[in-house]
């Protein structure tokens, strides 16, 4: 299939438009339960949205941590350091 460009916008010379997924790999995970304490408390950070927007660009530090065993009981997975975050909160 053919990207289209949208209606409302023009890009630079020399720029094409690509959809999201064909440029990096995206990915999502689950949140261990948040009732199991063993889950929580470890040395792995666990970054939530609060934490992408009270940083601005860079987070150096989160304000919750997981346990290897809370990180195993899920779907999340590690992200090596300089990886772009996006965050969604779905209601």
């Amino acid at each position: 299939m053919k990207h289209q460009q949208p209606h409302h916008s023009s890009l630079p010379n020399g720029w094409r438009w690509e959809k999201l997924g064909g440029i990096c790999t995206i990915q999502s995970g689950g949140t261990p339960p948040s009732g199991v304490t063993e889950f929580y408390g470890g040395d792995i950070p666990w970054a939530i949205t609060e934490d992408l927007t009270a940083a601005g660009r860079i987070i150096s530090q989160t304000k919750q941590t997981i346990t290897q065993k809370g990180l195993d009981s899920c779907s999340a997975r590690l992200f090596p350091p300089n990886t772009v975050l996006f965050a969604t909160d779905f209601i």
